[in-house]
């Protein structure tokens, strides 16, 4: 686990990855979904506080996000941070959720599009996304069977370009 989140944080601090956001948090091990997660007006209200946190002023959303997380940290913004330990990443290891959605597939022009219809990232060259974070919308029953034909697309258009 240690080395796969070295290898991850290598390509987050990527230069042409790291334009692409403004802060990196190390999330705890039992994320703080229910802050967010909910169904109905509940879930509708929810939702827009979180989009209303994470589009505030960096500090008030440091703020939020850093006390909402605890015992999670901020661990990469435009200014200095002090690096991750291998006990913070053991301690944030372990089953937790299933993220999707977070990599919106579009045109290069388009300021929210992470990869193209191809799942090619922009601006990192040899990089795909292949699993559910290019997915448009969270599906409704578990994540693992769409992200099995996403991963055997992307497949199929690497196997294309060779």
């Amino acid at each position: 686990m240690i080395i796969s989140a070295r290898h991850a944080e290598r390509l987050l601090l990527e230069p042409a990855v790291r334009q692409c956001f403004e802060e990196i948090y190390l999330m705890p091990r039992q994320a703080p979904l229910k802050l967010i997660n909910g169904t109905g007006l509940s879930g509708l209200a929810k939702a827009a506080g979180a989009t209303a946190m994470l589009s505030a002023p960096a500090p008030l959303r440091r703020a939020m996000i850093g006390a909402a997380i605890k015992p999670g940290r901020l661990v990469a913004d435009q200014a200095t941070t002090r690096p991750v330990t291998d006990d913070e990443i053991l301690d944030a290891t372990g089953a937790s959720f299933h993220p999707s959605s977070t990599c919106a597939i579009g045109a290069e022009s388009d300021p929210m599009a992470v990869v193209d219809p191809c799942c090619r990232v922009y601006a990192v060259e040899g990089l795909r996304v292949a699993d559910a974070s290019v997915m448009p919308n969270i599906v409704s029953a578990n994540t693992n069977i769409p992200t099995i034909m996403i991963a055997e697309r992307v497949a199929e258009f690497m196997r294309r370009s060779y």
